[in-house]
């Protein structure tokens, strides 16, 4: 029963944070699309690189746009959530508003997502099919034997 929390915390946890080290002593090669380590004389080439940037004029202005959308979000967004979760708490009037509004965009990015794969399959590689080879593909949404499978591969 263990197994598998152990499992995930050795590739969640224990291998991403040895692949994020392992990753700052290495280089891109634009040549292989690998990433290779770096000589002994330059491991900390990315350290310096990093440093020199945070302290140029442009890594200034990184510094501080970070800090100005951090106190823009702590200041006017903190609160404002708070107020949210406050009203949805005590079952408020407004509460079912807020619910609407906060849960409409994974709604309707849900509704987006399976219409365009829909989209995608009705009509996307239904032309692609009869432009380059000549044939009609089924619509499996309407024809029964390919809508279970469809939808259940979603």
């Amino acid at each position: 029963m263990v197994v598998f929390f152990i499992l995930h915390w050795l590739i969640f946890w224990l291998y991403a944070n040895f692949n994020s080290i392992r990753m700052a002593f290495t280089f891109y090669n634009p040549v292989t699309f690998t990433h290779d380590l770096l000589p002994i004389g330059r491991a900390f080439e990315n350290f310096k690189k990093f440093f020199t940037e945070i302290f140029s004029s442009r890594g200034a202005k990184y510094l501080l746009n970070g800090a100005y959308f951090h106190l823009i979000s702590t200041i006017f967004c903190l609160p404002l959530s708070y107020m949210v979760a406050y009203i949805i708490y005590k079952k408020l009037p407004a509460t079912g508003f807020f619910k609407v509004v906060l849960y409409l965009p994974a709604i309707v990015s849900g509704m987006v997502t399976v219409l365009l794969y829909k989209h995608i399959i009705e009509s996307g590689l239904d032309g692609f099919m009869m432009q380059n080879f000549g044939k009609k593909l089924p619509y499996v949404f309407t024809d029964e034997k390919y809508s279970r499978f469809t939808i259940s591969a979603q």
